[in-house]
């Protein structure tokens, strides 16, 4: 039986550009759909479009037909920024009680807690001080305190490492099968959806392909379908194998890192979380590294301290030859970052020519020899139409910026940090493939943070574990 029907649904804005066009299909009660495509595809606008959550200067045309009553829940991407950080759990449960009509019950609280696998004490917890996955299973369970008949998840796992992404969706798969509500994955990761009753492919605000699994992954004749899975067997198929590099010189040396955090309140006597413990790092150049570990094993607290951005005691870093402390400019300028989210990375209210040379601004270099640089990089990065405003790219575009900005100090170091998570496959490939050609122009050095296996093993030739503070070979 069918819980939804979506006919010749289009969205499209105030200049009647689409950005959905005839979308057509069913979801059955019980039905796991997974929704595939490209960076700026359509996929959020398709979502939001089902909840009725689109911008108001959006036009909806077609028909979007509920069975029954909708009750729907969704988890997504970035669960941090769905919680107020200033209230506990347990507000949050009674608030979501309340605007769902239902008496505020702590028991109730407590029992919808212990369906997704979390203790009781976490009602009196507030949303910092808990992991991205912890929180992810907190929406599970606020979605649940009303009978449920969809559970949405909009990239809800591509921040998370490979077993807090293994243990999201065996949880929801068991309450799936308990509480027999269908669901909606929208995803890059065509891993997830090797078990899928239907998926869909979209692109450019089409749906192009769709099938169930099988179809999709061995049957199919679209291009892009083929595209995708071609992109997808590409790095399923590379195992890390340590490849032996001529370690000639250090690059990087960092030694005694200790970084710890005060747990609680602010008068609270818990004890500092320690997060790096007497750490020490020795990179070689041109031999590139990877660092995995478990989400709030302090892969990011690293790269802070790195960067300068955390004051850790008594540590000592050198890259390139140039002391942090008493070196500080030339230290930076040997180092270059790429984030997770380019958009939030970069001032909307730049061009990307401007986003590019911020950098060499305060380095007292002359117009003329930016200008210089910023040519050799954007033909080296594909990059076109730099006058235009930096929220007017498509995420790859964005992507590409961002490293041309990393790359206009000639820095030694470039630290990717989850740069490549949120790109769809083909992106991946794409970008993976320009890092290893700018590798060899620019003779630069990688620094991998990820808990993409697929993504370090294609790119690094060493691979480090941190745990318990310590960095350990695997």
């Amino acid at each position: 039986m069918n819980l939804l029907e979506c006919k010749s649904l289009s969205v499209c804005d105030e200049k009647q550009n689409y950005l959905l066009k005839n979308i057509n299909f069913k979801l059955k009660k019980d039905e796991y759909l997974a929704i595939i495509g490209s960076s700026g595809a359509g996929k959020s606008t398709l979502i939001k479009a089902l909840m009725n959550l689109n911008s108001s200067n959006l036009t909806s045309k077609g028909e979007l037909f509920w069975h029954e009553k909708a009750n729907f829940g969704v988890i997504l991407q970035n669960p941090a920024s769905c919680f107020d950080h200033v209230f506990s759990i347990k507000f949050h449960f009674k608030e979501t009680f309340l605007a769902k009509n239902l008496k505020p019950d702590e028991q109730e609280y407590k029992r919808l807690l212990a369906e997704v696998g979390l203790d009781e004490k976490v009602l009196n917890a507030y949303p910092f001080e808990l992991s991205g996955g912890m929180l992810q299973r907190v929406m599970i369970a606020l979605a649940l305190c009303a009978p449920l008949n969809l559970l949405i998840a909009d990239e809800a796992s591509s921040d998370l490492d490979s077993s807090g992404e293994k243990e999201l969706f065996e949880l929801i798969f068991r309450l799936k099968a308990k509480f027999h509500f269908a669901f909606l994955l929208v995803t890059h990761s065509l891993k997830l959806t090797q078990n899928a009753d239907t998926i869909i492919i979209l692109d450019q605000g089409q749906i192009i392909d769709q099938g169930n699994a099988k179809y999709i992954f061995t049957q199919s004749e679209c291009k892009k379908t083929k595209a995708f899975l071609e992109a997808f067997h590409l790095l399923e198929q590379n195992s890390f194998k340590p490849k032996l590099k001529p370690k000639t010189k250090a690059l990087l040396l960092a030694k005694n890192i200790n970084l710890s955090y005060k747990q609680g309140g602010f008068f609270s006597r818990q004890k500092p979380k320690i997060v790096l413990n007497k750490l020490d790092l020795k990179l070689y150049e041109g031999v590139n590294l990877a660092i995995v570990g478990k989400n709030g094993s302090g892969k990011s607290s690293l790269v802070r301290v790195l960067l300068g951005l955390e004051k850790a005691k008594n540590a000592s870093l050198n890259l390139n030859g140039f002391d942090f402390c008493t070196q500080k400019l030339e230290y930076k300028k040997s180092l270059g970052i790429i984030f997770q989210n380019p958009p939030a990375t970069l001032n909307p209210n730049f061009s990307a020519k401007e986003a590019i040379l911020e950098p060499l601004w305060n380095l007292n270099i002359d117009k003329q020899s930016q200008e210089q640089e910023l040519k050799k990089l954007a033909k080296a990065l594909n990059l076109s139409e730099l006058d235009k405003k930096v929220p007017y790219f498509s995420g790859g575009e964005l992507q590409r910026i961002a490293l041309a900005r990393a790359l206009i100090t000639k820095p030694s170091l470039l630290i990717l940090d989850e740069a490549l998570s949120n790109l769809d496959v083909l992106l991946q490939v794409q970008i993976i493939k320009l890092l290893k050609a700018l590798q060899a122009e620019f003779k630069l050095t990688l620094l991998c943070i990820s808990h993409d296996q697929n993504i370090l093993n294609a790119l690094c030739d060493e691979l480090l574990e941190l745990k318990d503070g310590v960095l350990n070979e695997l």
